[in-house]
């Protein structure tokens, strides 16, 4: 599997003015390249190298394999859409490989418009790790002020699990709930939500330059939150599994789930389109494979609804499942058992008889 480390680099002011310089210079390569490109029809990387390489080498004064990535992020661009001509932001990221990238223990070797430039950087411990399966492309970033370096890392496979698979349901009132009866409750989450949402609100009402400001300055701050805990959590998740030696983590199929809701009022409304469960079943997946334990997605209808001990059909009011032969239990960690075991069956449908297996992509979740 393929992870990203997030290097912070810390260049002196005249390193970060030949950084910026490369990445203007670049850019504007891109962009004259795709305009020919846009003007002889000619999209693949190939024949856009034949086109374009010896001119770009002599109107930016680039290095050969700066031209070679420039080239190839111009077609790429194409790959995705080729009904307008592609334009790219003075200050976009650009690749960079082995040729024009060297790793060392803290630092790195970096091509710039100035020669190579060794900039120290620093990252936390798990992203010092995964520098030794370092593989392939980095990006170079330049966000809010910032340097950063995203380097591409090719993780080996883990040798697989085995053991019984773990459920899991995911919700607004508990954020997960797995099948062996732990709850992660999301108040403390939807308190800070609805706080933010006012926040917001009572700034944007005023519209003047003083809460325009303060907009721009807490821009990100809720995202960046439950980006946050959406880690914490998949890790509990992970390290749950983990421990009753699971051999795969099932969680609900929830593409669409958005539109199949009813929406009430514009809270819930808000509470729904806010609900990051597919960022949180992609970090939940990214960090399973790494353990070998495997991912499936099974269909939620009526996990919630039916008792896991007998079958039946019960009442959901809250967090309180009643069935009228098993009693009162949790409604969630019900729903999670029955998603362990791979759904339920519907009224007049019978059980599902397939498990969707983790695929490559995460076009399953929403965001």
């Amino acid at each position: 599997m393929k992870l990203t480390a997030q290097l912070k680099l810390q260049p002196t002011a005249a390193q970060a003015d030949a950084l910026r310089r490369t990445l203007e210079r670049t850019n504007e390569a891109c962009d004259w390249i795709g305009k020919r490109a846009w003007e002889s029809e000619t999209f693949r990387q190939y024949d856009l190298h034949k086109l374009c390489y010896r001119d770009v080498r002599e109107r930016f004064g680039l290095a050969a394999q700066v031209t070679v990535r420039a080239i190839s992020k111009v077609s790429d661009a194409y790959k995705l859409d080729r009904d307008v001509q592609r334009t790219f932001r003075p200050l976009g990221s650009i690749a960079y490989d082995a040729r024009i990238l060297a790793f060392a223990e803290s630092a790195v070797s970096i091509w710039s418009l100035d020669g190579r430039l060794p900039i120290p950087f620093v990252c936390g411990e798990p992203q010092r790790a995964l520098l030794a399966w370092q593989k392939g492309e980095s990006d170079l970033v330049f966000r809010e002020g910032h340097w950063y370096l995203l380097a591409t890392c090719a993780i080996p496979a883990a040798s697989p699990a085995t053991g019984p698979a773990m459920g899991v349901d995911l919700g607004i009132r508990n954020t997960a709930a797995t099948s062996h009866g732990t709850l992660h409750a999301g108040l403390a989450r939807r308190q800070f939500k609805e706080k933010r949402h006012k926040v917001r609100a009572s700034l944007q009402s005023r519209n003047n330059r003083r809460a325009r400001k303060a907009l721009r300055r807490q821009s990100g701050r809720e995202r960046r939150r439950i980006t946050w805990e959406n880690h914490n959590l998949s890790k509990a998740l992970v390290a749950e599994a983990e421990g009753t030696q699971s051999g795969a983590i099932r969680m609900e199929r929830l593409a669409g789930i958005r539109r199949r809701s009813k929406i009430f009022n514009k809270h819930t409304n808000r509470m729904m389109s806010g609900w990051s469960f597919g960022q949180l079943q992609m970090f939940v997946a990214y960090k399973a494979e790494r353990c070998g334990i495997k991912i499936e997605y099974v269909d939620p209808a009526y996990t919630s609804q039916t008792c896991a001990q007998c079958g039946a059909l019960g009442v959901r009011r809250g967090d309180v499942f009643s069935c009228t032969t098993c009693g009162n239990s949790h409604a969630d960690v019900q729903a999670a058992v029955n998603i362990a075991a791979g759904g339920v069956a519907r009224p007049g449908r019978g059980k599902p008889s397939r498990i969707a297996a983790k695929c490559k992509s995460v076009s399953h979740c929403e965001n």
